[in-house]
This record gives C-alpha cells, sequence and structure tokens, in this order.
C-alpha cells in the first residue's frame, strides 16, 4: 500500500487517542491510532496500536514495531509545527514500547 497523502493528526476529544488519518492508493481513508487505554496518576496509558480502514470498517492490530515502521513512513509527509507536536507524542508512545 502506497501513501497518497495524510488528511488530519490528530489527539482525539477522548483525552488521548492519537491518530494519524491518510488516504492511499486503494483510494481508502486509514487511520494509524493508538487509543487510550487508560487514564492513570501518571498519565494516559494507550492500548496496542491498530490500522483502521476508514472506508471498510476492517480493523488490524499491528505490533509495536510495526507501528513504528508505520508511523516513520506517514511522517514525511507531515509539515505543520502542531502535528509534529502529536507526532513526537506518539514517537514517544511507541518509542516505550520497543
Amino acid at each position: 500500500m502506497n501513501i497518497n497523502h495524510v488528511l488530519s493528526v490528530e489527539e482525539l476529544r477522548d483525552g488521548g487517542s492519537l491518530i494519524i488519518s491518510f488516504q492511499s492508493d486503494d483510494s481508502c481513508e486509514y487511520w494509524l491510532m493508538l487509543t487510550k487505554f487508560s487514564d492513570s496518576g501518571k498519565g494516559v496509558i494507550h492500548g496496542s496500536p491498530v490500522l483502521i480502514n476508514r472506508t471498510t470498517s476492517v480493523e488490524v492490530s499491528l505490533d509495536w514495531n510495526a507501528a513504528n515502521v508505520w508511523l516513520h513512513k506517514l511522517e514525511a509527509y507531515i509539515t505543520n509545527s502542531e502535528q509534529l507536536g502529536i507526532i513526537e507524542k506518539m514517537k514517544s508512545v511507541i518509542g516505550a514500547h520497543t
């Protein structure tokens, strides 16, 4: 799958889930998502990463290394400083598990 472009990079209003939304060459919209699992006294705890095809509603669990590969591919498309801040959060979460 080739990435056409990144649509958005967000921290969702649930208080900590992190997503990168992108479109691929199959014309589908995907999310690379680090879901908020819980909120401890030390901050947000994230569940395992997932890749979600938003067009077909297919969700695939990823291991942390695969999520890291996806993140690095997608990062090349990001130039907005606010979005880069969220990318750094994602790197930190993934880095803690790899």
